[in-house]
C-alpha cells in the first residue's frame, strides 16, 4: 500500500490536482457517499478536482470524516457494492450501496483534508492495489506533488498556503479536538 499524507488549503490541493488532469483526463467519484446525506441516492462523479463544490473544507473534526473520493482513468468502469448493514438488528438493516475503493483495482483514493474549526486537517492520497493503472496515478500524484509542495515534516506534504499559515501560528492536525502535541510543528 503506497500513501502519501499532505496538509493542503483548496489552492493548494488545486495545484496537484491540476498537474494531475493535465497528464491524462480522470474522474472523481464519491466513497462512501451515504456518509454525506447532503448529496442523497447517487454518488457523485466529477471530470475536475475543480468541480468538487467542498473541496478544501473538511465534511467534519478529523480527517476520517472527510469526503474521500475515487480517482480513475476517465475511461474507467467502476462499479459500487451493495451491503446489508444491521442485518442483526431489530428492524433487519438495510442495503447500502457505494463506491468502494477495495473494489476497484484501478483507482487511487483521494482525501484532501480541508479547513474545520479554523484549523486544517491533514489529507491522504492511497492506493492498496498493485495494479499498473492504480500505481501510474499514484506516480502523477506523487511527482506533482514534489513539484508543488516544497516543504516535508515528518511524513507530511505541506503545500505553500498550509505552510504560511503553519508558520503564521495556525494548526495542521488530523483531528480539531486533538491536544496540541499531535499538531504538526516546524523544527527550531
Amino acid at each position: 500500500m503506497k500513501r502519501i499524507y499532505l496538509f493542503a488549503s483548496k489552492n493548494d490541493i488545486l495545484l496537484i490536482t491540476d498537474m494531475v488532469e493535465n497528464k491524462g483526463a480522470i474522474k472523481y467519484i464519491l466513497a462512501q457517499h451515504d456518509l454525506h446525506p447532503k448529496y442523497g441516492a447517487v454518488a457523485p462523479v466529477y471530470e475536475t478536482a475543480r468541480s468538487i463544490p467542498d473541496l478544501g473544507a473538511a465534511a467534519g473534526s478529523q480527517t476520517g470524516s472527510c469526503e474521500r473520493y475515487l480517482v480513475v482513468e476517465r475511461s474507467t468502469e467502476v462499479l459500487p457494492v451493495t451491503r446489508l448493514i444491521g442485518g442483526k438488528l431489530p428492524g433487519g438493516g438495510k442495503l447500502i450501496t457505494a463506491y468502494e475503493m477495495g473494489n476497484c483495482s484501478e483507482c487511487v483514493e483521494f482525501n484532501a483534508g480541508g479547513w474545520s474549526s479554523g484549523v486544517l486537517l491533514n489529507g491522504l492520497i492511497q492506493t492498496w492495489s498493485e495494479g499498473l493503472a492504480a500505481q501510474r496515478l499514484m506516480r502523477r500524484f506523487a511527482s506533482a506533488l514534489k513539484q508543488q509542495f516544497k516543504t516535508k515534516i515528518n511524513a507530511y506534504w505541506i503545500g505553500p498556503e498550509a505552510y504560511e499559515f503553519l508558520k503564521n501560528g495556525g494548526r495542521l492536525t488530523l483531528n480539531v479536538d486533538a491536544a496540541p502535541s499531535f499538531d504538526v510543528k516546524i523544527s527550531q
